[in-house]
């Protein structure tokens, strides 16, 4: 899988659970302070990438360098598949 495939999976995600129809979803959108994800939406994020991506998010990855945006999001799925 590639970084754009995982960059839109993760999108679709962000669309669906949280869905805002006032904006438009970016790969750069800070998903906290632009997209209103909370701390129960990390949660949720988080069993997502889990699922979907096969990988274990330790509880000191969950920074705003691994989840500010879907490009951080995409970055550390890449990573921790060893796929940067």
């Amino acid at each position: 899988m590639d970084k754009n495939q995982v960059e839109q999976q993760i999108k679709d995600f962000l669309e669906n659970s949280f869905p805002n129809p006032n904006m438009e979803l970016t790969n750069g959108i800070n998903i906290f302070d632009d997209w209103d994800v909370d701390s129960l939406g990390i949660v949720n994020i988080i069993a997502f990438l889990e699922k979907t991506f096969g990988i274990e998010i330790k509880q000191s990855d969950i920074n705003l360098n691994n989840f500010e945006n879907i490009s951080a999001l995409s970055n550390y799925v890449m990573k921790k598949n060893n796929q940067t």
